[in-house]
């Protein structure tokens, strides 16, 4: 069919044409006046992807394929039957006489009330994204305007408590689990501080290092004293070695009595040599002076005796003082490797002591953290605007739905006529008569209007 015969057709059956046009479009018009007016108001929300943890005072962000799934997963969460039960629940529409009405004509009774509230919620429910933003747009339709801004916002703060609890809830159980393992690195730091009291407590130890400082202090002294002991001691076995009868040597050379007596023998021993050599060796001076000299060099022997005596009562003193010392020594030593092992034992304990309150510092601190974090409400998601009360309906659109009635009626139209065509065909054109007569056309005739009265008038008997 070529496009004249398209258009000699619809103009052959025009009426048709129009008529449907006219039929649709009044059909339209009480489909509108009769359809109920609905509301929509729509509220939209920003979700963050870079959170910061204002009580960690740090800020993390989302990578690239977690991005790309985050928002239509807060999409999934908002359309979600959790969020859609909060919603009927703060609304108490259980409660409310025309909403529990009909769930009665629904349910007859049966099932859980806010579920089906939830349910029917989600119907007029339109949750979308924006492409390449981090923007949602919640809308809800309602008969009433007031109300699809109330559910709107409703459902606005039900997500928003909804992603609270998802971020709650996970530091709510590690706050507990966290609770349990305080207590135990508590219950461990005060058992190991006990040990460490009463390591001190019986071992009378004040600090760490005073006892051990002493004691090495004291084996110094007595390294000292023992080396000066044994100089003395090694000086008096010297001079006992060196003494010989006639107290040559040096302390008993220089012994004052020893001296005097020295000095007395040599004048007598001077005398006896000149009495000696003037009046002969019998002569009773010579023998008075050798009586005299004999009884010096008595008296010398006495008092070189008596020195030695005393050099070697303080060679055994000394030694017993060395021996003494040398054992008090071997005492200090002792004592000091016991407190060596008691100090290596202490500052193991010290260690652990700090390790275990090391551990609870790290631990209370983390838990304090994860609990401020489990109660707050905190989350990263903003209200960009509120649902606002509709002014105007989003439906029924009487310009949109004549658009529509219009097209749809014009095609209807067309396509009415070609059923009529192909029922009743006619030949509408000389290029038509043409072809079904398969010859050519000579001549054209004016139409006669009687003619075509009387042709009818014929066709109708």
């Amino acid at each position: 069919m070529t496009l004249s015969q398209f258009f000699n057709v619809i103009r052959g059956r025009y009426k048709i044409v129009v008529a449907t046009m006219a039929a649709v479009m009044v059909l339209t018009v009480i489909v509108c006046l009769l359809m109920p007016k609905r509301y929509t108001a729509t509220t939209h929300v920003v979700v963050d992807l870079l959170s910061q943890d204002l009580i960690a005072g740090s800020s993390a962000s989302l990578s690239a394929n977690s991005s790309s799934s985050y928002i239509p997963t807060q999409v999934a969460i908002i359309s979600s039957a959790n969020v859609a039960q909060r919603v009927a629940s703060k609304l108490h529409l259980d409660q409310n006489a025309a909403s529990h009405a009909a769930w009665l004509r629904a349910t007859e009774g049966h099932g859980d009330e806010l579920a089906w509230h939830a349910n029917e919620l989600e119907k007029h429910l339109s949750v979308k994204s924006t492409l390449d933003s981090n923007i949602v747009s919640i809308s809800f339709t309602s008969p009433s305007a007031p109300q699809s801004a109330l559910i709107a916002n409703a459902f606005t703060n039900a997500y928003l408590d909804t992603t609270v609890e998802l971020r709650d809830e996970p530091a709510k159980g590690m706050a507990k689990w966290l609770s349990a393992r305080v207590e135990e690195a508590r219950t461990s730091l005060n058992q190991v501080q006990d040990r460490v009291t009463e390591f001190q407590h019986d071992h009378s130890i004040v600090t760490n290092d005073e006892r051990f400082d002493t004691e090495t202090q004291q084996l110094a002294m007595l390294s000292q004293q023992l080396v000066d002991v044994q100089g003395q001691n090694a000086d008096t076995k010297s001079k006992l070695e060196s003494i010989s009868i006639d107290g040559t040597t040096r302390d008993v050379a220089h012994d004052t009595m020893i001296m005097r007596i020295k000095n007395d023998l040599s004048d007598l021993q001077q005398k006896l040599s000149e009495s000696s050599a003037f009046f002969g060796k019998n002569h009773p001076t010579s023998v008075q002076f050798k009586i005299r000299v004999e009884a010096l060099q008595s008296q010398l022997e006495q008092e070189t005796a008596r020195v030695k005596a005393s050099l070697t009562s303080d060679a055994a003193a000394g030694a017993t003082k060395e021996q003494l010392i040398v054992a008090a020594m071997a005492e200090r030593k002792e004592r000091l490797s016991g407190l060596r092992a008691q100090r290596a034992v202490l500052e193991q304990l010290i260690k652990d002591r700090d390790a275990a309150q090391s551990a609870y510092q790290e631990l209370n601190q983390k838990y304090i953290q994860t609990r401020l974090l489990a109660y707050s409400v905190q989350t990263n998601v903003s209200v960009l605007s509120p649902a606002l009360e509709p002014l105007r309906p989003s439906a029924p659109k009487p310009l949109l739905y004549g658009a529509a009635a219009a097209v749809a009626a014009t095609l209807l139209g067309i396509a009415l006529a070609f059923l009529c065509e192909i029922q009743d065909r006619r030949v509408r054109s000389e290029e038509e008569l043409e072809m079904v007569l398969r010859t050519a056309v000579l001549g054209r005739r004016p139409l006669n209007r009687s003619l075509m009265s009387k042709l009818a008038a014929w066709s109708e008997a």
